[in-house]
């Protein structure tokens, strides 16, 4: 189809005009909306941006979306956060160049840090920007901030902060003429704006402008510039609204116009929104995005455009699946691989044919059952069979154009006839074909000289329908539809039937293909198995290829050269050596939805070619990875194909849609370059760290051990089958490959890491690796001056263990001698003095002087008895507690105190029982008191005597006081005992305060802290 084009050139002193023409684009192309942009759901694209990471960012009436080729990432504006966007509508997005972005929208601008997506507002609100809405930004190449809106033109005073008015010229009382719509900077010292009447052209420095009339012939019509672009040879391109292409004559200060002639109602071509400039080779392209699709404008010497060469992409091959309505368009964008990104009403992305593929359209319909080449007299040719088509086989010569198809021979007119699924050729260059109405043999001239069908009495086919014929040593084996395989001689004589349950080893009765290896071993593909023919035994071999009990559905076979085969079935691609019997799948997560293989070949390198329901997929058995080839590639065809084959060169067939499609892998070349990885969210202990800057070092405690790192090899040309591969030092000892885009660890323990990853594009070429330095600090508990502090701890804690048990020796041998000294004294001296006594009475004749000393001997061996007594008594670790104490000092005190009638008040508190007292402490105490009440029995001559003893606050106190004739405290009596019980006293670090007086009674005060 073509369509007038009119191209007006203004020159200064007459109008030229001329007739141009472009066409609707016929080339294959493929339009398709990527899975995330499609979850996502994003609609009314307003503008698109790649930033320096090679981001690409949508601005859109609902926010800001980032895209990597598999993942969005949104930002929105939130009331009442002022670093989020000041509002959801975006009208551009640019890169200053420290990496921040700015962008434009209708509620003021936003400078925005890449990587925490934390904003810096510049709004009327804040006193940082003359108005709110419609507001767009450019900077220049000395990166200068500019920012254009209704108001005008403003510039970004970077000391202050804020955006200050530089230009708001108003061209004859028309506001609008002040409302600039695009920007671009024309040179070093001027800026272009196109406003809603005509374009303007300011100098950075001063400020002064001049305007200039679109259309030089109506310079007082207002045309409004919707874009610019000065493209790399500083041509500058306009767009306008319903008067078309502008390009600038620099020379003549005058725009050349381009306009397409159509009605003004219906004027979509002429309203030119957005521009994307591609280089292919020497050749310059222009993409013009107009509200009916896009132009494709060859540019001739990087100056005017080849304007017998344009062509228009309508907006009718923009379109979600499914649905009629095109794509509105506001913005276009072009990457790295040539593939055009357009943004409207959806966003998608356009591949245009790189010429890798070629497409025959053969007009033929059906499922394709077999293709295969044979030379007929010298001369090449190409037989193609289908099934349930509108006719079943074409004959193609080497350039692949029909030579003849088979609605053409009467004998295959019928149905059934027309269904072909195989062709083979014998030795003597007859043709047999493979129908569901039997077998047709045709000669060199393509003439039906033979058939075996249901006319045929001897020699028949066991059933008709046949599935496959192939020929081997002048031997035709004939696969029968649910019938098995019939073998027969090229002279049509049938030698043998093979089929289930005859002993043969068929497990299946349906066979669909055959396969000579360069061995001439025979191989079938059953309905299940996949079988090897045993000549010598005349029977078959049955090869499961899987665990599940029906087997795997082997569709097809191809021979490496090592001789090891490749089956295409339904569980997959399997590798099989048939010498040792072993195989493997060789699996993708590409292909977890479709690991279904419909057919199989290989190169001339030994490695992989494969269908599957939807996509050609490639093999690289060095590599070992898979490549997915679909509509983005150029294929024709949904299904993608049915067959593939390789004959005697490197170029590859494939048998799809309504013909054929041909490839040579050499011709294949790569359209994106190793991506580079971006670690895209960092994780540690499951939460996120907000970097404002790329993380390059890592500096955690010894609890922060669990580590998550999500990242991504940006590529916009299949970004699904990127590959990636990472390793930490110090855990991995090597690189681990997987297709996901996150790695987690964790229980880390302290140390120095190294986390690396990178990426490879869908052809296996990697990218450079991304590192970052860990380092988990050590508990200070495991540091080498805690360990020490801990150690001389340990040494000192053992040391002291061993001094105390050393102190409990020698103050158990102490307390040994203490007591054989006690028992020696004491005991040992009332036992002589009893010894010598008894002797005494013996020797005494006198009985009066016997009972004196007998009632001695009695006295000594009582007060022997008690001090036996109170030795084991303060020995007993049963009598520990400091209750068991007072109570044997009451019963002692009460026995001496009723002796003597004397009166007694003993007042024990209750909060004893738990008091346990050591044993030194026990005696010494018991003593002190013992001495005390043996004194006032003895010597106080009183009548009443008080106890009071109390324990608060770790303190035990007793108090004695009696009403006796009291002595003068400065001349103590004769004896030890006072003495006795001041050096208990010290020993045990109390207080003994005694206060006496004659005839006013004896106060004793004692006093000790016990732990």
């Amino acid at each position: 189809m073509v369509k007038a084009v009119v191209i007006f050139l203004f020159l200064p002193f007459f109008l030229q005009a001329q007739n141009l023409s472009y066409t609707i684009n016929k080339d294959p192309i493929h339009f398709e909306i990527p899975d995330a942009l499609e979850k996502a759901d994003i609609k009314t694209v307003r503008c698109m941006f790649k930033d320096s990471r090679q981001f690409m960012w949508l601005g859109t009436e609902n926010g800001l979306f980032r895209f990597d080729g598999t993942h969005i990432k949104y930002i929105r504006h939130y009331p009442g956060d002022t670093t989020s966007l000041p509002y959801n509508t975006i009208n551009s997005v640019t890169e200053d160049k420290n990496g921040f972005l700015w962008i434009g929208t209708n509620g003021g601008i936003a400078r925005m840090n890449a990587y925490n997506f934390r904003c810096k507002v510049f709004n009327s609100a804040f006193g940082t920007l003359n108005y709110d809405g419609d507001n767009k930004i450019m900077i220049d190449e000395s990166g200068i901030v500019w920012a254009i809106n209704a108001k005008g033109l403003s510039r970004l005073n970077s000391k202050q902060e804020k955006f200050e008015e530089v230009w708001n010229d108003i061209k004859n009382n028309e506001p609008q003429s002040r409302f600039i719509l695009s920007i671009s900077s024309y040179n070093h010292d001027e800026l272009v704006l196109g406003t809603y009447t005509d374009i303007v052209f300011i100098n950075k420095k001063n400020y002064d402008f001049r305007r200039v009339p679109v259309d030089a012939q109506r310079p007082n019509a207002p045309i409004s510039v919707i874009k610019i672009l000065v493209d790399d040879y500083k041509n500058l391109w306009i767009g306008t609204w319903a008067e078309g292409l502008f390009k600038y004559d620099a020379d003549r200060q005058q725009f050349i116009g381009y306009k397409w002639d159509a009605p003004i109602n219906n004027n979509q071509n002429n309203i030119v929104v957005s521009f994307a400039v591609t280089y292919s080779g020497a050749d310059e392209i222009l993409w013009a995005a107009t509200f009916d699709g896009v132009l494709k404008i060859p540019v001739l010497n990087y100056k005017a455009p080849d304007i017998h060469h344009i062509i228009l992409y309508p907006g009718s091959e923009f379109q979600k699946k499914n649905q009629e309505q095109a794509l509105a368009i506001n913005s276009i964008l072009t990457d790295d691989a040539g593939i055009l990104w357009v943004g409207g009403s959806i966003v998608g992305r356009l591949a245009t044919h790189t010429g890798a593929f070629r497409n025959f359209d053969l007009s033929m319909s059906g499922e394709k059952v077999d293709l295969q080449k044979t030379f007929i007299n010298g001369i090449p040719y190409y037989f193609i069979s289908a099934w349930h088509g509108k006719y079943g086989m074409a004959i193609l010569d080497s350039d692949f154009h029909i030579i003849k198809r088979s609605d053409e021979f009467k004998q295959l007119h019928t149905e059934d006839a027309q269904n072909i699924s195989g062709i083979a050729t014998d030795s003597s260059g007859r043709i047999w074909i493979s129908t569901l109405a039997g077998i047709f043999i045709m000669d060199k001239n393509f003439h039906i000289i033979d058939k075996i069908d249901k006319a045929r009495k001897h020699d028949t086919l066991t059933k008709l329908k046949t599935n496959s014929v192939f020929i081997q040593r002048d031997l035709v084996w004939i696969a029968c539809y649910k019938k098995g395989v019939d073998l027969f001689d090229t002279r049509l004589h049938k030698i043998h039937h093979y089929d289930v349950n005859d002993g043969s080893g068929l497990k299946d009765d349906i066979v669909w293909k055959f396969f000579a290896d360069k061995k001439n071993n025979l191989w079938l593909c059953g309905n299940n198995y996949l079988y090897k023919y045993v000549p010598s035994k005349e029977s078959f071999i049955a090869y499961a290829l899987s665990t599940e009990s029906n087997g795997c559905t082997p569709h097809e076979i191809a021979e490496r050269e090592d001789g090891t085969l490749l089956v295409a079935s339904n569980n997959g691609l399997i590798h099989f050596d048939p010498i040792t019997e072993k195989y493997e799948y060789l699996n993708s997560p590409l292909l977890d939805k479709e690991e279904k293989m419909m057919s199989v070949c290989t190169d001339t390198r030994g490695n992989a070619w494969c269908l599957t329901e939807a996509h050609l997929v490639f093999y690289d058995f060095d590599r070992n990875s898979f490549t997915v080839f679909g509509g983005i590639d150029g294929i024709n065809g949904n299904p993608p194909g049915f067959l593939i084959r390789r004959f005697d060169s490197e170029e590859l067939l494939i048998a799809q849609g309504n013909g054929i499609t041909t490839f040579n892998q050499k011709d294949i070349k790569p359209r994106s370059d190793a991506p580079s990885v971006i670690i895209t969210q960092t994780q540690v202990n499951d939460t996120t760290i907000q970097a404002d800057s790329p993380i390059k070092n890592l500096d955690l405690n010894y609890n922060q051990n669990k580590i998550l790192f999500e990242f991504t090899g940006i590529t916009y040309y299949k970004p699904e089958q990127n590959t990636y591969a990472y390793q930490l030092s110090g855990v991995d000892k090597n690189w681990i490959n997987t297709n996901r885009n996150i790695s987690v660890y964790t229980n880390l323990s302290p140390g120095d890491y190294v986390f690396k990853v990178k990426a490879a594009n869908y052809a296996g070429n990697w990218g450079p690796v991304y590192p970052i330095a860990i380092h988990i600090n050590t508990p200070f508990w495991k540091t080498w001056w805690f360990v020490t502090i801990c150690a001389i701890f340990f040494i000192g804690f053992i040391y002291s263990i061993y001094k105390y048990r050393l102190e409990q020796r020698l103050r158990l041998e102490r307390l040994r001698s203490k007591i054989s000294t006690d028992l020696h004294d004491d005991i040992g001296s009332t036992l002589s003095s009893i010894s010598i006594l008894s002797d005494m009475i013996l020797k005494e004749k006198k009985e009066s002087q016997s009972v004196e000393m007998a009632s001695v001997i009695k006295d000594n061996s009582l007060s022997l008895m008690e001090k036996m007594d109170d030795i084991v008594w303060s020995i007993n670790p049963r009598n520990d507690s400091l209750e068991n104490l007072m109570l044997r000092i009451q019963q002692f005190a009460s026995n001496l105190f009723e002796a003597k009638d004397i009166e007694y008040n003993i007042t024990i508190h209750n909060n004893l029982q738990q008091v346990k007292l050591p044993m030194e402490f026990r005696q010494h105490m018991y003593l002190i008191l013992k001495e005390a009440i043996n004194n006032i029995v003895k010597y106080a001559k009183a009548s009443h005597v008080t106890i009071d003893v109390t324990h608060n606050n770790s303190i035990l106190e007793v108090k004695i006081s009696d009403n006796g004739c009291g002595f003068i405290t400065g001349k103590l009596p004769r004896g030890n005992g006072i003495m006795n019980m001041q050096s208990r006293a010290k020993a045990m670090k109390a207080t003994l305060n005694i206060n006496s007086a004659i005839n006013q009674g004896t106060q004793i005060d004692f006093k000790v802290k016990i732990k």
